[in-house]
């Protein structure tokens, strides 16, 4: 046991039993052993911005990669509290979803997402909603895009109004490396197989008996 002796301001002394000091540098030591085990927040590399609007949907569309694009939707998409009967109306802004397509390709000429970019906007805005464009791979999404993205331009894609005055365009990458497959453009100088021709038949002979 340790026996300590205090001698206070006016030349007393007292002693104070050894087990006090111990618990007092016990409970020191566990306070700051709680502090060390106290971990920092982990960070994945995944926007946090929360997303309330389109606009902050748009925010976190601009950081978007297809190595983030899985996570990312995953996090915007949580606890969206989209309705089987409102899987066609957009969020935030109830478009349906053609004229949101028509809608996001009009107003990406400010924004500039690209082709992976406008697809995570488009699958945000309905999660609920089926078919390739919006649960098929990041590939099938891409091509979808850009082949609405043409009837947009061609014809206005089911708008009203039918072609639009300013085209849609693509912007940043056209080619997009995904694992087990590829997206993008046509590489130069392809190789073209004309299908082979079957060889003309010349025309039947027919033959007929001399009579006596």
């Amino acid at each position: 046991m340790v026996i300590a002796l205090n001698v206070d301001g006016n030349g007393a002394t007292s002693i104070r039993n050894g087990m006090d000091i111990m618990s007092n540098k016990t409970t020191k030591t566990t306070a700051t052993n709680r502090n060390a085990s106290a971990r920092k927040p982990r960070t994945s590399g995944i926007a946090s911005t929360p997303v309330n609007s389109l606009a902050d949907m748009i925010t976190v569309a601009r950081s978007v990669t297809v190595a983030t694009f899985a996570a990312t939707l995953d996090r915007v998409n949580r606890d969206h509290g989209v309705l089987h009967a409102g899987r066609h109306v957009a969020r935030f802004t109830a478009w349906r979803v053609m004229y949101a397509q028509n809608e996001t390709l009009r107003l990406n000429a400010d924004w500039q997402l690209d082709d992976v970019q406008l697809l995570f906007v488009w699958r945000a805005l309905f999660p609920m909603s089926s078919g390739k464009l919006f649960t098929g791979s990041i590939a099938d999404g891409i091509a979808i895009v850009r082949g609405v993205r043409a009837d947009y331009n061609r014809t206005g894609h089911g708008m009203p109004s039918g072609k639009p005055a300013i085209e849609s365009v693509s912007y940043g990458a056209k080619r997009f490396d995904i694992p087990g497959t590829s997206v993008g453009t046509v590489p130069p100088n392809p190789v073209i197989v004309e299908p082979v021709k079957p060889a003309a038949r010349k025309p039947a002979t027919v033959r007929t008996r001399k009579t006596a």
